[in-house]
C-alpha cells in the first residue's frame, strides 16, 4: 500500500545497501534490479571542486561493484556482505520493484493512493483503517501483521509511540564551537562574502542538462561538492543531477526561482 497515487516523481535515495541488496538476494530480484542500475564495473567518484566548472581540489573513488564482488569471493569469511551495495535513484527503483510485485509476487496486491489512518491490535491481529488520496474513501482492512514502512515522519511510530532522536544542527555547531567562537565564525564570513550564513536548511532542485561541461568536467563524478557548501549529485551518471544548495538565514524558500541556485554555483 502506498499513499501517493503513483511512484514517486522525485529523487529520494540512490544508494541501496549490502543488506538490503541481501533481501533483494533472498527474494531472487537483486539482478534483475541491478540490470536498471549504474553498471556494475562503474566506480563512484566523489570530488570537491571550487565549483562545477572550476578546480578539483580533492577526490575519493570507490570500487565498482564487480570490483567488491570479486574482493567477497577472495576474503570469504563472514565479514562481507554478500551482495555489494547499488547505485540507483529511487524514481528508477520503485517502478521496477512495482513491475516484479505485479508479475512474480503470488500473495501480493499493490494498491496505490490509500493511506493509513489509525490501526488497533487485537489478539487476532491487526485492524488498518485506510484513506484514500483521491475523495477521502475509507476502507477497514483485518490483517495478522501491520509493517510499519511509512518512513520515520508517519503514523506508525506516532501511534506506537517509538522515540525519534533528532538533531538541531544550530544548537549543535553552537555546542561544539561556543557562543563566542559561532559569532565571530559567523560575522567573519559575512564579512568576506557579504552573504547571510546557512541556518542547516537544504534547497533541493533537481534538474537535467545536456551540458557537456557539467558532465565531463571532472570526469564521471557521483557527488560533486563545493567549500561553499552546495552538493550536486548525480542521479544517472548521464544528464540527471539533483543540487543540494545551503539556505542563508531568513532565506524564504517559497521565493526562490529554482533555476538561479543551478546557475548560480
Amino acid at each position: 500500500m502506498e499513499r501517493n497515487t503513483a511512484t514517486t516523481r522525485h529523487p529520494k535515495m540512490d544508494v541501496t545497501n549490502g543488506r538490503s541488496m541481501e533481501l533483494y538476494r533472498r527474494l531472487g530480484v537483486a539482478d534483475d534490479l541491478r540490470k536498471v542500475a549504474i553498471p556494475t564495473d562503474r566506480r563512484t567518484k566523489v570530488t570537491w571542486a571550487t565549483n562545477a566548472v572550476g578546480w578539483e581540489l580533492a577526490t575519493s573513488e570507490y570500487p565498482s561493484v564487480d570490483e567488491t564482488r570479486e574482493t567477497i569471493r577472495e576474503r570469504n569469511d563472514g565479514t562481507l556482505p554478500l551482495e555489494p551495495w547499488m547505485r540507483v535513484s529511487q524514481v528508477i527503483l520503485e517502478p521496477a520493484l512495482r513491475d516484479l510485485l505485479e508479475a512474480r509476487a503470488k500473495h501480493v496486491t499493490v494498491r496505490y493512493g490509500w493511506a493509513l489512518d489509525s490501526f488497533e491490535e487485537h489478539a487476532e491481529g491487526v485492524t488498518a483503517h485506510l484513506v484514500s488520496a483521491v475523495g477521502g474513501r475509507r476502507r477497514t482492512v483485518r490483517t495478522r501483521y501491520l509493517a510499519g514502512c511509512d518512513g520515520a515522519g508517519r503514523r506508525t511510530r506516532r501511534q506506537l509511540d517509538i522515540g525519534l532522536d533528532e538533531t538541531d544542527l544550530r544548537k549543535l555547531v553552537v555546542k561544539e564551537l561556543g557562543l563566542p567562537r559561532t559569532v565571530a565564525t559567523l560575522a567573519r564570513a559575512f564579512r568576506e562574502t557579504r552573504e547571510r550564513p546557512a541556518d542547516g536548511r537544504f534547497y533541493l532542485v533537481h534538474f537535467t542538462t545536456p551540458d557537456a561541461e557539467i558532465l565531463h568536467r571532472f570526469g564521471t563524478v557521483w557527488h560533486l561538492q563545493s567549500p561553499a557548501g552546495w552538493t550536486v549529485i548525480s542521479q544517472n551518471d548521464g544528464d540527471t543531477f539533483t543540487l543540494h544548495a545551503p539556505l542563508a538565514m531568513g532565506t524564504d524558500a517559497d521565493r526562490i526561482d529554482p533555476r538561479e541556485p543551478v546557475v548560480r554555483p
